[in-house]
């Protein structure tokens, strides 16, 4: 699921909201959980999950081509920890001998997080954003596979 893909789902189960509302509001969102895990905080989303921000020492590396050690700094990345919850909703319906599902009929994560967002805006949204003291221009955070985190 992508970005878009979360705002459409959204925007189609708040029909009050407008979708350039619901990017703002998913925009802030965003960019609220990157100002708190770069200052250090850590973020709980009950029934979803928590991000974190991990510490990993400096050490040596190799460079694999031509096998000179390297000096790795030190550096902080986030880290994701799945709820209870959301692990149980993945889980209830996994069966192994099942075949893998395909892209359009594969939606148990991504609906948890819809569920989730949706939740969060229903209780803390007024009924237009535009009403909320929001700023014009919110820059676009895109979340691509790539940029999500992985255990280490």
């Amino acid at each position: 699921m992508t970005k878009s893909d979360l705002i459409q789902a959204i925007s189609s189960r708040l029909a009050h909201l407008p979708a350039r509302d619901v990017e703002i509001v998913i925009n802030t969102m965003f960019e609220s959980m990157t100002d708190a895990l770069t200052a250090g905080d850590r973020i709980e989303i009950r029934g979803f999950g928590s991000f974190s921000v991990r510490h990993r020492r400096a050490r040596m590396g190799r460079n694999p081509k031509t096998g000179d050690a390297i000096a790795v700094p030190p550096k902080r990345v986030p880290f994701f920890t799945v709820g209870h919850e959301l692990r149980k909703r993945i889980n209830d319906d996994f069966q192994v001998t099942k075949p893998a599902p395909d892209a359009e009929t594969e939606v148990p994560a991504t609906e948890a997080l819809v569920q989730a967002v949706t939740e969060i805006l229903v209780e803390t949204v007024p009924e237009t954003v535009a009403d909320a003291a929001v700023p014009e221009a919110v820059p676009a955070i895109e979340t691509t596979p790539e940029t999500v985190p992985t255990t280490p």
